[in-house]
């Protein structure tokens, strides 16, 4: 459970996901988008995963991809739950692959 200090962190903010339509990502998506936040996911999938979330297509893998999404105006957290595609890859990196950056505690 997401204390509800967290989720009102959350509130209002602007949020990209990275693999934002594999399983956790799209939880982490319906949650924040839950909570109030503008939320974004960017995904080798071209699916949409909830009316809310915007979707954003492309390959991280991609320099110039990645240079582009991150211009993204006003973002207030990244939410990276991209892994690779080959399972046996994504646990050998998993500290690597799966990361969540939340915004610091109001002070």
């Amino acid at each position: 459970m997401i204390s509800e200090r967290v989720l009102n962190d959350f509130n209002n903010k602007k949020v990209l996901i990275t693999g934002g339509t594999g399983l956790i990502g799209r939880e982490i998506a319906n949650i924040l988008c839950d909570a109030g936040s503008d939320v974004t996911v960017v995904s080798l999938d071209n699916i949409k995963i909830n009316k809310n979330v915007k979707h954003i297509h492309g390959d991280l893998r991609d320099f110039n991809f990645c240079k582009d999404i991150f211009k993204f105006p006003f973002l207030a957290s990244l939410i990276d739950s991209a892994s690779s595609p080959s399972t046996k890859s994504c646990v050998k990196t998993l500290p690597d692959t799966f990361t969540l950056m939340f915004p610091p505690p109001p002070v």
